[in-house]
């Protein structure tokens, strides 16, 4: 897993003893700023996360993680600032990549039960990048369509065609045109 992130937090495998370790991550002002940029939103104001890495499967690691952030961005309609308290809980599971000898022209299959879990990341030199992690998983938790509580999607249909938005939904679906239509 290589890092671009605004947060570096590397781990190697090796350093995770076997009855587990606690990181916790609390990003800077600067961090969160950079965050803000990288995520395409107003401001960042805190990130905190709790991770609890976990040996699993020998070689490999389980990552949870108890994610929780202050967000605000803009609406997408009004276009006024909207802050949010983001919390989430996060897991991962990460195996060592899977080496191919120079001997074999064979491609490697990668099967995937897809009523199953996600297949485990690979660790590309046994190492993994928590804050690359959570800068990912930051941007999940993110609605990208954010709408304010103060806008009534009712009064807007009022506004615009006269019509409540439960007549349109009755209507066929060129209603709406036939309305702009007769106007013009």
């Amino acid at each position: 897993m290589t890092s671009n992130s605004e947060l570096t937090y590397p781990l190697h495998w090796t350093d995770v003893p076997n009855n587990g370790v606690q990181k916790k991550i609390s990003a800077s002002q600067v961090e969160c700023k950079e965050l803000a940029k990288t995520l395409d939103v107003v401001s960042i104001s805190q990130v905190n996360a709790q991770f609890e890495i976990t040996r699993w499967r020998r070689t490999g690691l389980k990552i949870t993680a108890d994610i929780r952030a202050e967000v605000v961005q803009d609406c997408v309609v009004s276009l006024e600032n909207i802050c949010s308290r983001l919390h989430e809980q996060a897991e991962w599971f990460f195996l060592p990549q899977i080496r191919s000898t120079k001997n074999t022209d064979m491609e490697t299959v990668l099967q995937i039960d897809p009523l199953g879990g996600d297949p485990a990341d690979p660790l590309v030199d046994g190492k993994v990048d928590l804050g690359q992690l959570l800068t990912e998983h930051l941007c999940l938790m993110i609605d990208p369509f954010k709408r304010s509580d103060s806008v009534d999607f009712e009064t807007m249909y009022k506004d615009v065609q006269g019509k409540t938005a439960n007549e349109f939904s009755t209507a066929s679906p060129f209603a709406i045109l036939e309305t702009i239509d007769k106007k013009s």
